[in-house]
């Protein structure tokens, strides 16, 4: 009999692999994404706002009695950067005067990723708005260092190893910049290729959702999404 498998240094790929083969549950890489955020968070400081822990724990239960995967992204922990709305939790556009914002439904984004089993763990922190002062996120490798902006609580989230995917955005340099500064995979698709609906206009003529992530494979798949 196959032993399962820990999922802390699965990407996204493996992860939904493991799944289908028995050796990883929903539940699991979830837990495992949780006690990430736990341990890393109060220095790292990643996070805008987590999804609550029970709710996210009975959502990955039901992927992991439902008779057939969900999707292409059954069971993956998956994280938002605060630009993008995300139902039901703080998406303040890195800004003090929009602390307690909190949107009514998700980006187009955001809801593609839940319709194909990603399970949101929370919102993470931008430059306020997207362009300005930088927020408390610390860089992953040195915690006296930057993490590059502007998504950068999606980058510092995906490096540390708290998800294996996340969303951020790009107007400028604002996914491949903490990309690079994090060490991991950022993709920037061309102009228009992701729908921005339900996302923070900064430049719509240049504005763009893409993907973060520590392997290749794992961002084609959530692109493909």
């Amino acid at each position: 009999m196959k032993q399962p498998l820990n999922s802390r240094d699965l990407s996204a790929s493996e992860i939904t692999v493991a799944i289908a083969a028995g050796r990883l549950t929903a539940e699991m890489a979830l837990r495992e994404s949780l006690r990430r955020i736990d341990a890393l968070e109060p220095t790292l400081r990643a996070f805008v706002e987590r999804a609550p822990p029970d709710r996210l724990m009975e959502d990955a239960r039901k992927l992991d009695e439902a008779p057939a995967p969900k999707g292409r992204l059954h069971g993956i922990p998956v994280a938002i950067r605060e630009i993008l709305d995300v139902a039901g939790l703080r998406c303040s556009w890195g800004s003090p005067i929009h602390r307690e914002r909190i949107p009514d439904a998700d980006a187009h984004a955001v809801a593609r990723l839940r319709a194909e089993g990603a399970l949101v763990v929370g919102t993470t922190v931008s430059t306020e708005y997207a362009i300005a002062a930088a927020g408390p996120t610390t860089n992953p490798h040195a915690s006296a260092r930057s993490p590059g902006g502007s998504s950068s609580g999606s980058a510092a989230a995906v490096a540390a190893g708290m998800v294996p995917l996340a969303l951020g955005s790009q107007t400028i340099g604002s996914i491949v910049r903490p990309a690079t500064y994090c060490g991991v995979y950022g993709f920037k698709p061309s102009h228009g290729t992701i729908s921005t609906q339900g996302t923070m206009p900064l430049a719509p003529l240049l504005d763009d959702i893409g993907v973060l992530a520590r392997s290749i494979d794992d961002i084609a798949l959530a692109a493909e999404v």
